[in-house]
C-alpha cells in the first residue's frame, strides 16, 4: 500500500464496507485500528460505509476518518428482481413481486429501514487539502427522502434547513467521543480542524 499507492495517486482514499460497529453507533474497534493502520501507512482519507446510518469521524494525525457516510443511494426497494428464497422466507407465493416482498418485509413501511429514519440522513464530505495538509473539512446534509413512497425515495437531495440541522446535530454527537468538534453554520458542518 505505502508505495503503490502513494506513487500512482495523491490523495490516497482508502474504503471499506463493514457493518459491524460497537455501542450506540460507535465504529467497531477493529475499524478504529485499521483505519489509524491506513493513515499510519500514508492515507490521506479513510471512509467506510455499511451499516446504512453516519457514524463518528475522526481527524487522525491531521487526515479524516469517516467511519461511516451512511449511504449516498439507497433504493433497494426499486431492485427488479429477487431470489425465490427471499420469498419462500416471508410465505410468500411464485406470483409475488419485489414490491409485495417490500409491503411484508417493511409491514407497509412502518418497520425496517423504511421506518428509520437515520438509514434515509448522510453527509457529503468536502475535503480540502493544500499538499498532505487538511485545510479544510465541509459537511453538506442530505436526505435520500425519508417517509417518501419506495421509487422515490433513496436518491440524495440537499437536506431542507431542519433535516440538515438534526443531522449535523446528530454527526456532532457521534464525533465528540471521537475527539472532533463540527460547528454548524448555517445548515453545512465545519470540522475544526487543530492549526
Amino acid at each position: 500500500f505505502r508505495s503503490d499507492g502513494r506513487s500512482m495517486s495523491r490523495p490516497v482514499i482508502v474504503y471499506m464496507h463493514n457493518h459491524e460497529g460497537g455501542a450506540a453507533g460507535a465504529p467497531a474497534d477493529f475499524a478504529i485500528s485499521f483505519a489509524h493502520a491506513v493513515i499510519d501507512a500514508g492515507a490521506s482519507v479513510y471512509m467506510a460505509s455499511g451499516p446504512h446510518t453516519l457514524r463518528g469521524i475522526e481527524i487522525y494525525k491531521g487526515k479524516p476518518i469517516f467511519y461511516s457516510l451512511g449511504d449516498f443511494i439507497f433504493q433497494n426497494d426499486t431492485v427488479l428482481r429477487l431470489p425465490q428464497e427471499n420469498y419462500a422466507g416471508l410465505n410468500l407465493g411464485t406470483e409475488a413481486r419485489v414490491g409485495d416482498f417490500n409491503a411484508k418485509r417493511y409491514n407497509n413501511d412502518q418497520s425496517g429501514f423504511p421506518a428509520q429514519r437515520e438509514i434515509w440522513e448522510s453527509v457529503v464530505a468536502e475535503p480540502k487539502f493544500v499538499g498532505e495538509q487538511l485545510v479544510e473539512l465541509k459537511l453538506f446534509p442530505i436526505t435520500l427522502g425519508f417517509g417518501l413512497p419506495s421509487g422515490i425515495r433513496g436518491r440524495p437531495m440537499l437536506a431542507a434547513p431542519d433535516d440538515a440541522n438534526k443531522i449535523l446535530a446528530d454527526l456532532i454527537k457521534l464525533s465528540a467521543p471521537l475527539g472532533t468538534k463540527i460547528e454548524n453554520r448555517n445548515g453545512v458542518g465545519f470540522v475544526m480542524l487543530s492549526p
